[in-house]
């Protein structure tokens, strides 16, 4: 990893930014807010050393950084989920390429949370610090140009510095979308095609409401899941299952959610559906707190993250 410094900076301040983006930097340099800023790019680990020399820290501190809140929609079919990867083939890593290009410096963003490989989202929102001195529309028609069709950018507006995109949400909304049996090919990457017909949608309706209230759902979460949140208790305040003809939507809302526990719901409730778990199986895995591999993690295709609320 290089940590040059500026050449003739006795009081330099180094600082690196993780910008997994194989080949050239997606930015000029230098540039015209960071003269000489950029020292290097490692194009095998895609980390930007950045020197900042004092001169460079007075520029820096005359700029007018400003919190911007954003809500995104993206198919996640052909991401490697919503977190920053080194393969530079998930969506932050896109978005801040984007940003990056725009703002000619570079820029980190904060996600309300994750979504894993094939996840969707309708609302997903983030944050980041930037100095723009043009219209939020302008920003996103900007964004537009640079970001791929499978990312839409809902709205970007300024907040108050204290508002943090993952700390600050109350609570969250996920839908599950199922098929009972093959679906049209121009919604098969947006449920989970079900074929082993036919299931009891009563029986599901009655142990999702068992799912509701605040517990441990450890039983319910990949089995690492404590290394993403070491907080197992969640609310679940709402879990409903509707259906309108061979589709079905299972919505989860609450405080929050474990490492695929919406999927783990969904895989579960199938299961009851089909008759081979029952509400009180569902109960007894709930209250055991041990992952079994009698819970199945439904396919991430049918998932989407709704909405997120502050």
């Amino acid at each position: 990893m290089p940590t040059e410094a500026l050449a003739g900076s006795t009081s330099a301040i180094i600082t690196t930014v993780r910008f997994p983006t194989p080949g050239s930097p997606p930015f000029p340099s230098p540039t015209k807010k960071a003269p000489r800023a950029i020292n290097s790019y490692c194009q095998t680990c895609g980390e930007i050393t950045i020197g900042r020399s004092l001169a460079f820290s007075a520029v820096l501190a005359s700029v007018h950084v400003m919190r911007w809140k954003c809500t995104c929609a993206y198919d996640g079919t052909d991401f490697n989920g919503w977190q920053r990867q080194p393969s530079g083939v998930a969506v932050q890593n896109l978005i801040e390429t984007a940003l990056t290009q725009i703002l000619d410096y570079p820029i980190q963003i904060q996600g309300s949370g994750r979504t894993d490989a094939g996840v969707h989202a309708r609302g997903q929102c983030f944050h980041f610090d930037a100095d723009w001195g043009h219209s939020p529309s302008k920003l996103v028609r900007a964004l537009h140009s640079i970001l791929p069709t499978a990312i839409r950018i809902h709205s970007v507006r300024q907040v108050s510095d204290k508002f943090h995109a993952r700390f600050s949400a109350k609570r969250k909304r996920y839908l599950y979308r199922y098929y009972l049996g093959r679906a049209n090919p121009l919604e098969d990457r947006y449920v989970w095609a079900c074929r082993d017909l036919p299931v009891d949608i009563d029986n599901m309706q009655v142990a999702a409401k068992s799912l509701i209230g605040e517990h441990d759902f450890t039983a319910y979460s990949a089995t690492h899941a404590k290394d993403n949140d070491p907080n197992p208790i969640k609310e679940v305040t709402r879990l409903a299952l509707t259906q309108n003809g061979r589709h079905l939507r299972l919505e989860a809302e609450g405080s929050g959610f474990l490492y695929r526990m919406v999927r783990s719901f969904a895989g579960a409730l199938y299961a009851v559906g089909r008759g081979r778990l029952t509400t009180v199986d569902i109960v007894e895995i709930l209250e055991s707190k041990q992952r079994t591999n009698r819970i199945v993690t439904a396919p991430a295709r049918g998932l989407s993250l709704d909405k997120v609320f502050y």
